[in-house]
């Protein structure tokens, strides 16, 4: 296999030197070349000492993405090498006593594996599991050219479930490939071995309960569903509003899961409610009739009081009913640069109907995915919000993404999930 060699520039390579692990076409010393899309490199300084080795793409604007900075590491963009990184991130959940429910397995860049991001979704009896690769860059779709093998190498050692027993599904629908130079392809389904789970229907996955008491199933939908589906970022943030519940007094307690996918927020709080002996009125709101189909059958075990609104939220939010929990918990409206001030309208409109939709003394929780969306941006969204709806809310708590999509502070782009929990006064 040829490597190729790529030189930093001394002069930008200020960012990668302070821990960042990718470098930008404009940061080398020549325009990158000799590489095909995906294939080996090594990165170097201008003096010629390796400082990193990684895979390259001459097409991209980010052009080397970092594999390992260790001298010892020779070949890390070798299958049996990416292998050994997913048993690693396994270790890492398992030490946060996540193995015995799904969770995300691998977040890219946090765990050392760019261009990779792998869910796994287990059976509540724990013995079944269906994990969906993300295949995001050229240079993981060249490491891995057969996804069913390379997962047999690491399945057992990483999830404690054999292969025989473990559906991949391959996620090659994510827009951003596009910017990679690859296209964009239906999802491929692959089962290991006679015993794996079908997901021609909704699989049903356990999932952490909010409250910390064991788990609670939902059914999910592993190939027609957006992104992996299923948001697992939102987990700590569903903790976090569990805790502030006991704020809310009253007996009976209204709900309004706006954006609501697979009713992840409306049945966990569904759940924690009627452990308390309360009564609890769920409405989950999606444009997406599947997507409410599915919310109602995970909310349903917890309450029979569930309504959906299948509507478009943004224009009308006005339409929905007033609730003592409201979570506004949008798609990311800002996805580029050039998104922004449309994104920051979008984020203000949103919340600031959100807002008027909470009774007195009720909950909300507003949250951003969007990474183009800052702190600083989202606490200016919530004060005008706060103006726009003639609310004054005490906010609470902040929160961001759960542990198994952990933080790198030196990769901004992996730190994303924002959260704020207030009480309307």
């Amino acid at each position: 296999m040829k490597v190729t060699t790529w030189t930093l520039s001394g002069k930008a390579g200020r960012r990668f030197h302070a821990g960042h692990p990718w470098v930008f076409a404009n940061e080398l010393t020549a325009s990158p070349k000799g590489v095909a899309p995906g294939g080996p490199v090594e990165l170097r300084d201008e003096r010629g000492q390796i400082l990193a080795r990684g895979y390259g793409n001459p097409h991209s604007l980010i052009a080397f993405r970092t594999l390992s900075r260790r001298a010892q590491d020779l070949e890390p963009w070798k299958p049996e090498v990416l292998a050994e990184q997913v048993v690693r991130a396994g270790a890492y959940r398992d030490q946060l006593g996540l193995r015995p429910y799904s969770q995300r397995l691998l977040f890219g860049e946090a765990d050392d594996l760019p261009g990779l991001v792998i869910d796994r979704f287990v059976d509540p009896e724990g013995l079944k599991q269906v994990l969906v690769l993300q295949m995001l860059t050229a240079g993981i779709e060249a490491a891995l050219a057969d996804p069913s093998e390379w997962v047999r190498t690491w399945c057992e050692r990483a999830t404690g479930v054999h292969a025989d027993h473990t559906t991949v599904v391959v996620r090659r629908d994510v827009g951003s490939r596009k910017l990679e130079g690859l296209e964009q392809q239906d999802p491929q389904v692959l089962q290991l071995g006679s015993q794996a789970p079908s997901v021609t229907e909704p699989f049903v996955a356990q999932m952490r309960s909010g409250d910390g008491k064991g788990g609670i199933p939902f059914q999910v939908e592993l190939v027609g569903g957006q992104k992996t589906g299923f948001f697992f970022d939102q987990a700590s943030n569903v903790e976090l509003l569990l805790r502030y519940l006991p704020a809310i007094t009253i007996q009976d307690l209204r709900v309004l899961d706006l954006f609501c996918y697979v009713g992840q927020w409306g049945a966990q709080i569904a759940h924690a409610v009627k452990a308390q002996g309360r009564g609890c009125e769920v409405h989950l709101a999606d444009a997406s009739e599947s997507a409410l189909a599915l919310a109602k059958q995970n909310v349903l075990p917890w309450t029979s009081q569930v309504t959906t609104h299948e509507v478009d939220i943004v224009e009308r939010l006005g339409s929905l009913p007033e609730c003592d929990v409201v979570i506004c918990d949008p798609p990311a409206f800002i996805k580029s640069k050039k998104d922004h001030g449309a994104g920051l309208r979008g984020y203000l409109k949103v919340n600031a109907g959100a807002l008027e939709k909470v009774s007195r003394g009720g909950l909300l929780v507003s949250c951003s995915c969007s990474h183009h969306l800052s702190d600083e941006d989202m606490i200016e969204v919530l004060q005008k919000a706060e103006q726009r709806s003639g609310r004054r809310v005490r906010w609470l708590a902040r929160g961001c993404q759960a542990p198994d999509h952990p933080i790198r502070l030196n990769f901004p782009e992996g730190r994303y999930l924002k959260a704020w929990i207030g009480q309307v006064e």
